[in-house]
């Protein structure tokens, strides 16, 4: 049985959140924001801003097994429409930029909680 998904350190999940508060403080990859328009968002920031308040209310953000530089967390609508997140974060000297991938939740991961 797999061990259960470590959490990100707090000062990186701040560290993100304040990334995703800046609208230049992120970027969507290609295949990311062609997933999202596939599933009807327009414009892409919304989804970014559900991600934030999201994230505020408690959604926690885990390591992602594969590199532990990233992190993952499932954004979830509905009960039949939730969308894997996967965040690279780009420390700077001040603050952070992140880069996000959106995915379907079937990404070979075991599911997260939140």
């Amino acid at each position: 049985m797999k061990p259960p998904p470590s959490l990100v350190p707090d000062e990186l999940r701040e560290g993100v959140l304040q990334a995703l508060r800046d609208p230049h403080g992120y970027r969507i990859h290609d295949d990311g924001r062609r997933y999202l328009r596939h599933l009807g968002f327009q414009p892409l920031h919304v989804v970014v801003e559900d991600l934030v308040d999201y994230l505020e209310k408690g959604c926690r953000l885990y390591v992602l097994p594969d590199d532990p530089q990233k992190c993952h967390c499932c954004l979830r609508y509905e009960e039949d429409l939730v969308i894997h997140v996967k965040i690279t974060p780009h420390p700077q000297d001040v603050g952070m930029r992140v880069t996000l991938g959106f995915h379907s939740h079937n990404t070979g991961y075991p599911p997260l909680p939140c």
